[in-house]
C-alpha cells in the first residue's frame, strides 16, 4: 500500500545546513543531436525525421535547470576546443555557469544521436570525447568550498569510462561539509560494483527513477525499494524515487512520503526530464526548502519539461512558479 501523500515527513524546516551553497556538476556535458520520429524503425528499416534539434545536453541540463532557478551553478567537466567544445563553451556562458575545469586543448566533446518517438519517450547512442577523460589531477584542481553539493551522474562512472575511478575515488574524499548529490542513470547496471558503492557510501541525495531503482534493489514497491536504497548511502542520506505520472516518493530519517505528479495535457518529449526535476530539486533545497516542498517543486519542473522539446527544457523562476501557483 502506498503512503499518504506527505504522510511520513514534516513539511516545515530545512534539509540543507542554513548558509550559502554552490551546486557543482561534476558530470559529463556533451552534443545532443535529437531526431524525432513516429517510431523507431526496425532492424534494417529506415524512416524519415518529422523533426531534428542539436542542442547541448548530458549534464548541462541539469546546470541549466538549477541555474535558471537562481542557484549558483558551476560545471566541473572537460570540454573540448572543437565545434562541439565551442557549443558547450557557448550555453554555458549563456546560462551563467562557471567552469572550474581547465578546457582541453586539441580534442573536441563528445556528442550522442537520440531517436526521440511519438509519445517522448527516447533512445541514445553516444560517441565520448573528452567528457569521459576526467583525471584525478583535475578533480583535485577544483576548490571546494563548504555547503557545496556535488552531482555526480552514473553515465561517467559506466561503459568503461577513464573517468569512472577518478570520480569514485574522489567521492570518496570528499569532507562531511561538502554534500554529494547522485543520480545512476540508465546505465546503472553497468557501472561497476566498486564504484557504485564507492559513490553510493557518499551520497547524500539519491535520485533516481524506478526501473534504476529496481536494478539497485531488486525490489518492487515504493516502501522496499526506498528502504534497500536507503541502506546504501550516508547516514544522513535521503532518497528521491521518481516514477513519472505517478509522481514521487521521498524517504529522510525512516519516514516515507509520496508527492503526487503535476498532469500535463501531451507530452512532447520526455529528453532531460529527470534532469529538470533533479536541477530544481537541487535549487528549492539550495533556497532553504524542505525535502517535500523541493519535491513538489521538481514535479512541477520535469511536468514543464515534457511539454517542450529538447533536452535542457528546465524552467525559468517565473514558469515554475506559474505552475505551482496553478496547484
Amino acid at each position: 500500500m502506498e503512503p499518504t501523500p506527505y504522510g511520513g515527513l514534516d513539511e516545515s524546516g530545512t534539509w540543507l545546513p542554513v548558509g550559502q551553497h554552490r551546486f557543482i556538476v561534476a558530470a559529463q556535458a556533451l552534443v545532443d543531436v535529437l531526431m524525432y520520429v513516429s517510431t523507431v524503425p526496425e532492424r534494417g528499416g529506415s524512416c524519415i525525421a518529422t523533426r531534428t534539434v542539436t542542442q547541448v545536453g548530458g549534464s548541462f541540463n541539469v546546470a541549466a535547470a538549477a541555474a535558471r532557478l537562481g542557484m549558483s551553478t558551476y560545471y566541473a567537466g572537460k570540454v573540448g576546443s572543437g565545434p562541439n567544445g565551442r557549443l558547450i563553451h557557448e550555453r554555458l556562458a549563456s546560462e551563467g555557469i562557471g567552469s572550474l575545469v581547465a578546457a582541453a586543448n586539441g580534442r573536441d566533446s563528445g556528442f550522442d544521436v537520440g531517436l526521440v518517438e511519438a509519445g517522448g519517450e527516447s533512445r541514445y547512442i553516444g560517441a565520448p570525447g573528452v567528457e569521459a577523460e576526467i583525471t584525478p589531477e583535475d578533480l583535485a584542481s577544483i576548490a571546494l568550498e563548504p555547503g557545496d553539493l556535488i552531482y555526480l551522474s552514473g553515465y561517467d562512472l559506466a561503459m568503461g569510462r577513464a573517468s569512472a575511478s577518478a570520480l569514485g575515488e574522489w567521492a570518496g574524499t570528499l569532507l562531511p561539509d561538502v554534500w554529494c548529490v547522485f543520480d545512476p542513470g540508465p546505465p546503472v547496471a553497468d557501472i561497476p560494483p566498486p564504484i557504485a558503492t564507492q559513490v553510493l557510501r557518499r551520497t547524500d541525495l539519491l535520485t533516481l527513477n524506478w526501473r534504476e531503482g529496481q536494478l539497485l534493489t531488486g525490489e518492487s514497491s515504493p516502501d522496499a525499494m526506498a528502504t534497500s536504497l536507503a541502506t546504501l548511502i550516508s547516514s544522513r542520506g535521503a532518497v528521491i524515487l521518481r516514477k513519472g505520472a505517478s509522481g514521487a516518493w521521498v524517504w529522510n530519517g525512516g519516514a516515507l512520503s509520496h508527492v503526487a505528479a503535476y498532469p500535463v495535457p501531451e507530452v512532447l518529449d520526455t529528453t532531460g526530464a529527470g534532469d529538470a526535476h533533479t536541477g530544481a530539486l537541487v535549487a528549492w533545497l539550495g533556497r532553504g526548502a524542505s525535502l517535500l516542498a523541493a519535491a513538489r517543486a521538481a514535479n512541477a519542473a520535469a511536468a514543464l519539461a515534457i511539454q517542450a522539446i529538447g533536452p535542457a527544457t528546465g524552467p525559468t523562476e517565473e514558469e515554475l512558479q506559474q505552475r505551482l501557483d496553478r496547484g
